[in-house]
């Protein structure tokens, strides 16, 4: 019961000082939130006198449609307790027009957010390609920078083994002239 009473209160506080100081966004909210209590309450000539204080800070912006839905919402609930048919009917006509432009507003919203999301994956898939290939790139002269290496080593190696094998010829030539020699002069002697 305290909660009760405190929440009216609250709300009452708000819509004052926000009224007080030139706040009309949240003096609009605050007297939209003040009339749904008031339909909780069953006080539905405070709360119609609550959304049509409200109605009067609406503008013919996106950022309204909310706002304006729910005023239309509250205003059709108000009308179908005091059976007055005519005007529930109207107000939910304007409600489902306000709802369906919210909705609208939402699925454009998604639809921006869903191909912002695909332009994106498309991007990072895009940044991913390149950098694949620049490490292929990059490996592949790795790859032919490793057999030119490889090649020198090789080259360098039978250059080295051929040149061992002209010195092993040299001194076995030298050896086999030696060998000669000796022989000659033992002959001689």
């Amino acid at each position: 019961n305290n909660n009760t009473n405190l929440a009216p209160r609250l709300l009452k506080t708000n819509v004052y000082y926000s009224k007080k100081y030139n706040e009309s966004l949240d003096h609009m909210r605050s007297l939209l939130s003040l009339a749904k209590l008031y339909i909780i309450e069953k006080k539905w000539d405070l709360a119609l006198g609550s959304i049509q204080e409200a109605q009067t800070y609406f503008e013919d912006k996106p950022y309204f449609v909310v706002y304006q839905a729910k005023a239309y919402k509250l205003l059709a609930q108000i009308a179908s307790v005091k059976k007055d048919y005519i005007h529930e009917n109207q107000y939910l006509n304007k409600y489902i027009v306000y709802n369906e432009s919210l909705q609208k507003q939402r699925d454009s919203a998604l639809l921006q957010r869903l191909t912002w999301k695909l332009e994106n994956q498309k991007y990072q898939s895009s940044l991913s390609s390149a950098e694949q290939k620049h490490n292929q790139e990059k490996l592949r002269y790795l790859i032919f920078a490793v057999i030119l290496l490889l090649g020198f080593c090789i080259i360098t190696l039978l250059i080295y083994q051929s040149r061992q094998k002209i010195k092993i010829r040299t001194i076995q030539l030298e050896k086999e002239q030696l060998q000669l020699k000796i022989e000659k002069q033992l002959i001689d002697d």
